[in-house]
């Protein structure tokens, strides 16, 4: 009975534990856009969540922008972006826990006149309609 008592005491910290220490893959994630427009078009980029902004920035062809994010114990984490270009303008998931919580912690994202494409194990490609 003793020992009965003991691991349901234990239980709840053993589990908190694990997922504390990133078993459910809630790590770090490091987040690249980079500009490959054609003619050489500078790439306005405006990234959020529902919790954080990170402001507009403008990227000039071949030009990058790196972010960090950790997605949330709940599974939820949805990071999107807006990019503008003359003419244009698109929105995009540049994170999205449900689709990306079995890649790396590396995301090189790409964007360009015909769509954003992520350089990771899902090789995941958003085309412009």
């Amino acid at each position: 009975m003793r020992n009965i008592i003991v691991i349901l005491l234990l239980l709840p910290i053993m589990c908190f534990n694990i997922v504390a220490a990133g078993l459910g893959n809630h790590g770090h994630k490091n987040i690249t856009i980079t500009n490959i427009l054609n003619d050489g078009y500078n790439l306005t980029i405006h990234c959020k969540s529902k919790q954080f902004d990170l402001g507009t920035h403008t990227l000039k062809s071949q030009e990058g922008y790196w972010f960090l994010i950790k997605p949330n114990f709940s599974g939820t984490s949805l990071f999107f972006c807006n990019v503008r270009w003359p003419g244009q303008s698109y929105w995009f998931d540049v994170y999205k826990y449900g689709r990306d919580k079995k890649y790396g912690p590396n995301y090189s994202w790409t964007v360009g006149s015909v769509g954003t494409c992520v350089d990771n194990d899902s090789n995941y490609c958003k085309f412009w309609e």
